[in-house]
């Protein structure tokens, strides 16, 4: 069968000794045997690609001589997008990183030229002057090949198509007909590099207990274009890495090292380095710091009776020296009578900011338990209430018994 206007035709049956066979457009199918050489192999990516007969999608007269991989099967059109099993020539191996050459692993039946087409830009379409690679394969086998992603490509899942032929010019274009060969399409991953490195949680309260094992900080995330990648966290030298000794990192956990000592008076903050790296290789340094937070503590010895000089008969006032400047609400302070007859205290307090910083509130007394300015004989206890004294800056409560929790009471006993 010869036909000069065989390019025009877009599909025909042709029936030759009861075998139905289609013909081919763009195929010069005078030399065809109609008896064994017209199955057809199609693509399977979306038909944005053109990928369809209807869209004059590739395909490809089967030949057992010429394929990719070890099996190629044919169909009558395009099937299911991403659904061929049978594409089994190429190897993607792993996501492809923008700005950077990826390798492929291609296994050919036969020498022949490969054409691939990488949808960098997501568009849902393959452009010939930008998105295109030809090889010229020597022999049959398993061979790499390199395709270089420009660094203008779009983050994202998009589509390949490679197309084998021992005819060059029938896979010049993603679509259309080949007189042998294979066609496979393959959905893949563009990965854009991480932008920015976040750490769910960056401070740590002092005196908080690391003697049973590693400290949790917080969760280590990064901002990245690239759909639902994965990434990995290690610590590495360079600026800001001045307490990576100190930290160890879990998967994306970052952790204070087991036994380490946790006080902001010694250390008001660590500095750790940390590199992230996505499915594709791409990867960002960046320093993060660890604030301490300084939590209100008090001893006792920072409270004081009278003017502090032990010599006294009676106790005319207390004064509290917090170890940072506070807020403290009206009802904070509570002085009890203990034993029989005993009860509250009626407190009142002023306060000032010492030369260091330091908040003072100086207590007196009114009420039943006072005579001639001070507390009746009898044994008394003082009590701040924890969750009444806050830090100026940063709103930081007290821990009394420093465990590194807040909002515990401290209790003075020698009133």
């Amino acid at each position: 069968i010869r036909d000069s206007n065989i390019n025009a035709i877009a599909a025909a049956e042709v029936t030759a000794t009861q075998h139905s066979r289609r013909v081919v457009p763009g195929v010069d199918v005078s030399e065809l045997n109609f008896l064994s050489q017209t199955d057809l192999d199609f693509g399977d990516a979306p038909d944005s690609y053109g990928t369809s007969l209807g869209s004059d999608g590739p395909r490809h007269i089967v030949s057992s001589g010429v394929r990719l991989g070890a099996t190629v099967t044919s169909e009558p059109n395009a099937g299911t997008p991403d659904g061929d099993p049978d594409d089994n020539g190429v190897t993607i191996g792993g996501p492809l990183a923008i700005g950077r050459d990826h390798s492929f692993e291609i296994e050919t039946s036969a020498a022949g030229t490969l054409a691939v087409w990488i949808d960098h830009n997501g568009n849902g379409a393959f452009d010939n002057a930008t998105e295109r690679t030809q090889f010229d394969i020597g022999s049959a086998g398993v061979q790499s090949i390199v395709v270089s992603v420009p660094a203008t490509a779009t983050a994202g899942t998009t589509h390949a198509r490679f197309r084998f032929s021992t005819d060059s010019s029938a896979v010049a274009n993603p679509t259309g007909a080949a007189p042998n060969g294979e066609v496979e399409d393959y959905a893949l991953l563009i990965a854009a590099p991480p932008t920015d490195l976040d750490l769910s949680n960056a401070s740590i309260n002092e005196n908080t207990d690391t003697s049973a094992g590693d400290l949790l900080v917080g969760l280590l995330s990064a901002v990245d274009a690239t759909p639902a990648d994965s990434f990995t966290y290690a610590l590495v030298s360079g600026t800001g890495d001045g307490d990576n000794a100190r930290f160890m990192i879990n998967g994306d956990q970052l952790m204070l090292k087991q036994g380490e000592t946790i006080d902001a008076e010694t250390q008001s903050s660590y500095s750790v380095r940390i590199l992230v790296s996505d499915s594709a290789g791409l990867s960002m340094q960046k320093p993060l710091t660890v604030n301490v937070n300084d939590l209100v503590e008090l001893t006792d010895a920072d409270i004081t009776l009278d003017d502090g000089s032990g010599q006294r008969s009676i106790i005319g006032s207390v004064s509290v020296r917090f170890d940072t400047e506070v807020v403290i609400l009206p009802d904070a302070f509570v002085v009890r009578k203990r034993g029989s007859g005993g009860g509250d205290v009626d407190v009142s307090f002023n306060t000032i900011v010492d030369p260091q910083g330091r908040t003072v509130a100086t207590l007196s007394f009114s009420g039943a338990f006072v005579q001639d300015g001070g507390l009746v004989d009898g044994n008394y206890d003082l009590r701040i209430n924890g969750s009444k004294v806050t830090s100026v800056a940063g709103g930081l409560g007290l821990d009394a018994d420093r465990n590194g929790v807040t909002g515990d009471d401290y209790t003075f006993g020698d009133v």
